[in-house]
């Protein structure tokens, strides 16, 4: 919210954890204009289309706005937004800024997200 998104499951109440099956939560989340938090480890639109169609339902992937969580991870483990990003909130935000707002912060450097093309 802080970033001028909204998640699409947003349901109110304290719970992070929703458990809806993987049809519904296609069908909730294809209209929506980015997807944040994308996979890991998928190098490109493509890779995760061929892993399974069903993305292709969803509009950030049929425009190119989805973003992965994983930028900067080295290794198979660990992501520095894994790490890092409560001890620095103020970098989360400016990468969702960034992704959703781009005209924003035009010159901006991403150092948790990594966008899929």
């Amino acid at each position: 919210h802080d970033a001028g998104g909204r998640y699409f499951f947003d349901r109110g109440g304290s719970s992070s954890y929703v458990r809806a099956d993987y049809e519904r939560t296609l069908w909730l989340a294809a209209p929506a204009d980015a997807w944040v938090g994308g996979p890991n480890r998928i190098t490109s639109l493509g890779e995760l289309l061929a892993r399974d169609a069903r993305h292709g339902w969803l509009r950030p992937v049929r425009i190119g706005q989805v973003w992965a969580l994983d930028a900067g991870g080295e290794g198979t483990w660990t992501y520095p937004y894994v790490d890092q990003s409560l001890d620095r909130p103020h970098l989360v935000l400016a990468d969702l800024i960034a992704a959703l707002h781009p005209d924003r912060l035009p010159d901006h450097r991403d150092v948790f997200t990594r966008r899929l093309r």
